[in-house]
């Protein structure tokens, strides 16, 4: 059975296994990015706004836009998002490499953070709306301290 995860071990469980995960192949990680997950119509065009914002308050991170399937993101738009410095990932085609053993809504999530290119990854849901660039995170001191920085998603504790 594994270790059971707290407040008080969580961080050193993480960075236990992202070490592990960087010893396997370090040259696969590099950098900071921004990693997105916006497959589908209403996710999207949420990711689109979320892309366009970053750009628009300055941010110059290359970010990876990941999603489920071909279906999910038209080839007509990758072009559009490439221009913006956004590659689009396939997390099917990833998994042929790094498999998964359930893959399809929420999971893509953790698992793109996981097999991101980004040895420092920020991670928006694509219905965020940036309104100054996030670039400063990696600076915050609780970033510096922990290695992660946290803040809760809408409908958590009441609030939305």
């Amino acid at each position: 059975m594994g270790i059971e995860l707290d407040e008080r071990n969580a961080a050193k469980q993480f960075g236990s296994v992202a070490e592990r995960l960087s010893d396997c192949a370090p040259e696969r990680f590099s950098g900071r990015g921004i990693v997105i997950c916006a497959g589908g119509p209403k996710h999207l065009h949420c990711g689109w706004i979320c892309i366009r914002m970053l750009r628009h308050v300055g941010c110059t991170l290359p970010i990876e836009v990941w999603h489920l399937g071909p279906e999910e993101i038209p080839d007509v738009v990758k072009p559009e998002l490439k221009a913006l410095n956004a590659a689009c990932i396939d997390a099917y085609e990833v998994r042929k490499q790094h498999p998964a053993r359930i893959l399809k809504g929420w999971e893509v999530k953790p698992y793109a953070i996981i097999h991101s290119r980004f040895k420092e990854v920020l991670f928006l849901d694509a219905d965020n709306v940036p309104a100054v660039n996030p670039e400063y995170l990696f600076d915050h001191p609780r970033y510096l301290e922990t290695g992660a920085v946290f803040w809760p998603d809408r409908g958590i504790r009441g609030n939305g």
